[in-house]
């Protein structure tokens, strides 16, 4: 799971600029759903 956090931090930055504050959030729910889930 680690790929998927370091992922996440990059899309965070890139997506948002509040992967400061939900770094998680916005990532992992990006990749997340995108990655996992494909069903929107």
């Amino acid at each position: 799971m680690k790929t998927n956090l370091e992922r996440a931090n990059l899309e965070g930055v890139v997506f948002s600029n509040t992967n400061l504050n939900g770094v998680n959030l916005n990532g992992v729910t990006l990749e997340g759903i995108f990655n996992i889930s494909p069903i929107k």
